[in-house]
């Protein structure tokens, strides 16, 4: 028998009426998304704000297959699985803002689809860590415009728990961001400075929920604000 189908994959083949592995290439990536974006195969409607709890579609299957119509003032990325999901209940945001979760990885197929949505403007939200602050540094020169990260900043690392890392990792962590205390991006240069100085320490982003969630979206207006600024006539 052949082996059962994922039911992301089952309900995408639903919605445009071929099978999965016909429709997108086998090295895909899943976009879970909520927001003000709709996808449109034919008479077929894939709706990311009517969704619940979210949308999940293939990012290249997204671009080439139908029409996307996206009203959003904004993307924010949320590296991890648990926080995309509180900030998907926020409705503050995702009446304005396309917010995707892409695995935290800064996969070839989400950074086409942001490329694809230029010029909205593009936030991140990323664990306090080398790798978090990495991901930003890799977006922002992939998909070559600025990437705003927001619940990220040197105050909050220092009020959070750090996670436990073997001697190795953590002084691999301090290399690198003692480089992307230098030469990461303008806006993530002070976090990446605090972690080498406290030699690679990591804090995860869902333990600063009771911190950043109550202001995210007053955040992410600050960041819509600096876009408006830089691309005023």
């Amino acid at each position: 028998m052949p082996a059962p189908v994922p039911a992301n994959q089952q309900a995408f083949a639903n919605l445009i009426g071929m099978p999965f592995d016909q429709a997108v290439e086998g090295t895909d990536t899943e976009l879970r998304m909520r927001g003000p974006l709709q996808w449109r195969v034919g008479s077929v409607v894939g709706d990311a704000a009517a969704c619940r709890p979210w949308l999940g579609l293939p990012a290249r299957g997204l671009r080439v297959l139908g029409l996307i119509n996206c009203d959003a003032a904004g993307i924010v990325l949320v590296e991890n699985e648990d926080a995309f999901q509180q900030v998907c209940q926020i409705p503050e945001i995702v009446d304005r803002w396309l917010c995707i979760w892409g695995a935290g990885y800064a996969t070839d197929g989400l950074i086409e689809f942001l490329r694809t949505m230029a010029p909205l403007p593009v936030a991140a939200w990323q664990d306090l860590d080398a790798h978090g602050i990495r991901i930003i540094h890799n977006l922002t020169e992939r998909i070559e415009r600025p990437v705003s990260p927001v619940g990220m900043n040197v105050e909050l690392y220092r009020a959070g728990p750090k996670y436990k890392q073997e001697p190795e990792k953590l002084e691999g962590n301090r290399q690198l961001t003692a480089v992307l205390a230098e030469k990461g991006p303008v806006a993530m240069r002070p976090l990446a400075a605090e972690i080498a100085v406290n030699g690679g320490e990591g804090c995860e982003h869902e333990t600063l929920y009771a911190h950043v969630l109550p202001t995210l979206a007053k955040q992410l207006d600050e960041v819509l604000a600096q876009h408006e600024n830089s691309t005023a006539p």
